[in-house]
């Protein structure tokens, strides 16, 4: 089968992603692409009209997926998307087992309701036995496209290049140390840092939408010093979150504008109450948020603001936040609903502008929290939203 004037499906568009779409492009192929957490800007740029998983699955000739195995990724191709897509379609998968429930692919593939696949990853490894091994219309090969001599030399160039850049003193963009941070710099940022790495993690499990631009403004009397390790330990907790995966000082910055996301710094003296305060604010597709935080005594590290809402939070390792309407009861059904589901609350916070109007809730709490019990929570009287973050 050709290539040329074929529609690609790429699910997930980041580092490798992108370079598939690079490259199915130069064989004339039309790209889809799916990613809730690249910018449509960013998409057209490398070539690749963003769309939805639903439509990549109507419309592709090939599909082939590119994102690391998370709750949110676990069996994404499943029957369901297998269902909509093309008798002559065909799905790569060479990122990780399990994104593809390999039951309802067997039963696609084995029944002729798509062409084909192709794998190197399985949910059971190593792979001994596996169904999928007897059909025709199946290509397996170890998880081992890198090991090529060629690649192996290029490695060893890389790595000669980034020690040349790093004498020079120049970015060292695959570096796993923590870039130097002089010491007179250090004993007064380094207090925030815990603070914008929360701050990143809590605001994507909280908002969702496809991240375009970061701004984050530094006020008091932090913006006497630079600020650009602070911004990248927010960068390491927003991208930790969005790729579950390792992101460090080094590549944190490199990711981000490789995802286009745009990063803005503001800085300045004058704050009020407050003798110092972070402001994120994050411009999405669907809007912007504000979250703000401040240091209080060194390593008292709490939330202050979330989105239009004053409050005063201390992040802890598992908290639910919910929007609502501010009426009476509704915080009682909450904790109740939690206590009923042997879920104890630890400590609670309320912000709001109005009586009567819209308000959030953040409750501290010392267990997870299951997706069943926020679906739960969802479903009581005047509950708007309902997020359980994971610090």
């Amino acid at each position: 089968v050709e290539l040329y004037n074929k529609v690609l499906g790429v699910i997930a568009l980041g580092r490798v992603g992108s370079e598939v779409v690079k490259r199915a492009k130069a064989m004339g192929m039309d790209i889809l692409g799916f990613d809730p957490y690249i910018s449509r800007e960013r998409a057209e740029k490398i070539g690749a009209q963003l769309t939805t998983l639903e439509d990549i699955c109507q419309k592709a000739d090939f599909i082939t997926l590119h994102l690391p195995k998370t709750k949110a990724s676990y069996h994404m191709i499943g029957e369901k998307e297998l269902a909509l897509m093309k008798p002559n379609a065909r799905i790569v998968n060479c990122a990780r087992g399990g994104i593809i429930d390999e039951e309802a692919l067997f039963n696609a593939l084995s029944e002729g309701r798509i062409a084909g696949a192709a794998l190197d990853v399985f949910e059971e490894e190593p792979a001994v036995d596996n169904p999928l091994f007897n059909l025709d219309n199946v290509i397996v090969t170890p998880h081992l496209g890198a090991s090529t001599r060629e690649a192996q030399v290029n490695v060893a160039v890389q790595v000669a290049h980034q020690v040349v850049a790093a004498l020079k003193g120049e970015p060292v963009v695959t570096a796993v140390n923590v870039p130097a941070i002089p010491p007179e710099t250090i004993s007064n940022v380094k207090p925030f840092m815990p603070l914008m790495e929360k701050m990143g993690k809590f605001y994507m499990q909280v908002f969702d939408g496809q991240v375009e631009t970061i701004e984050l403004g530094y006020y008091g009397e932090i913006a006497n010093y630079p600020v650009n390790p602070l911004t990248t330990n927010c960068l390491i907790g927003i991208l930790s979150v969005m790729l579950n995966a390792s992101v460090n000082y080094v590549n944190a910055p490199h990711i981000a504008s490789q995802r286009g996301i745009k990063v803005k710094e503001v800085s300045s003296k004058d704050v009020e109450n407050f003798t110092n305060l972070v402001t994120m604010k994050v411009e999405t597709a669907k809007g912007t948020k504000v979250l703000s935080g401040t240091v209080f005594n060194q390593n008292d590290i709490r939330i202050v603001q979330i989105d239009q809402y004053r409050i005063d939070v201390v992040p802890s390792k598992y908290m639910l936040v919910c929007s609502y309407i501010d009426q009476p009861g509704v915080i009682g059904r909450v904790g109740t609903t939690l206590g009923n589901n042997n879920v104890n609350i630890a400590g609670m916070q309320v912000g709001r502008k109005s009586i009567g109007g819209e308000a959030v809730m953040v409750l501290q709490v010392d267990n997870m929290i299951s997706d069943k019990l926020i679906e739960k929570i969802l479903k009581l009287d005047a509950i708007i939203s309902a997020s359980f973050v994971k610090l």
